[in-house]
This record gives structure tokens, C-alpha cells and sequence, in this order.
């Protein structure tokens, strides 16, 4: 609840979402076929939110991935992205178990978000972003963001190359 200064008046803050047809739970983007970084990010994202979930400090848990990637600085910035999304959406984001073989279309939505942001493309990571989180939220996150996928950049960790590439030939 908010409420406005110089009033008795409180005014609950409206969380507006139009679903569009892209908006389903599932997909069939496999983890396998994500890039080394983008897997990192999904586990990452995956792992904060089932321990919130259980309420289970990750803490040392995220500190050892990342340092053993050689971003410790990434761990703090990690979890308040992650603090950010869990605290301004307007709808409820779906973030599947680590075990899970396949992306969500909530998963696919941020990482999409990520990687736009770690090319440089701030307005299309902002756009991506908005259908989660909303107006300067939106910029608030996306600038938090921004620093984390940079930060796993400069050790090599994109999140735009395939995993694999297989070339269909006609014989």
C-alpha cells in the first residue's frame, strides 16, 4: 500500500497487464541449447527464486559459482536485479525448477531482455523488460541489469551465442 502524503486518503498501487498471444507458461526453448553464459543466468535466476521460495541463503552457494567463473563482483548485483523483478512485477513471472529441461516464457522474455542489454540495445532490453515490469521500473531494473550481464561479459559469458549449430544438408 501507498500512501499519499497530505491525505488520509490510501490509494493501493494499480498494476495494469494485457496478455498477449506470445503469453503462455511454456515453451520448447531447451536449456541444452542455450549458450554457456545464458545457462549461467538461468541457473542463477533459477536458484535465487527457489531459495526465496524455500527461504534458503544461496549466499554461498552463488559465491562459489561466481567466483569459480571469476565474477564475484556479479553475486551482489545478481541479487538485486533478482530483488528488483521479485518485488516490481505486475503479474506473476514464471521461473521453472533448476531441474527443468525447458524454458519458461517468462525465462526466454528476461533472458531476451539480458542479451539485448549486453549488445548494447538498452530500448529493446526496456521493451522486453515492460511486459513484466512497468515504466520507470522498468529502467530501474534494466539499468541494475545492465551492470550484471556486463559484468559476466568481460569474462566471456554471452549470452547471444548457440550452444551448438548443426547444418541440414540435402544429399
Amino acid at each position: 500500500m501507498l500512501k499519499v502524503v497530505g491525505t488520509d486518503k490510501v490509494e493501493s498501487v494499480v498494476k495494469h497487464y494485457t496478455p498477449t498471444s506470445t503469453d503462455k507458461e511454456r515453451t520448447t526453448v531447451a536449456v541444452k541449447d542455450l549458450s554457456r553464459g545464458a545457462q549461467f543466468v538461468l541457473w542463477s535466476i533459477r536458484k535465487w527464486v527457489q531459495g526465496k521460495t524455500r527461504q534458503i541463503d544461496m549466499s554461498k552457494s552463488f559465491s562459489e559459482a561466481y567466483e569459480m567463473a571469476g565474477v564475484p563482483e556479479a553475486v551482489e548485483v545478481l541479487e538485486e536485479m533478482m530483488a528488483l523483478l521479485a518485488t516490481t512485477t505486475m503479474r506473476p513471472v514464471l521461473v521453472e525448477c533448476p531441474c527443468s529441461e525447458v524454458l519458461s516464457t517468462d525465462e526466454v522474455l528476461l533472458l531476451r531482455s539480458l542479451r539485448a542489454l549486453q549488445f548494447g540495445h538498452v530500448e529493446a532490453g526496456r521493451q522486453r523488460v515492460e511486459r513484466l515490469i512497468a515504466g520507470r521500473l522498468a529502467n530501474a531494473f534494466c539499468r541494475t541489469a545492465d551492470v550484471y550481464v556486463h559484468c559476466l561479459q568481460r569474462v566471456g559469458l554471452s549470452l547471444n551465442k548457440m550452444a551448438s549449430l548443426t547444418l541440414a544438408t540435402q544429399q
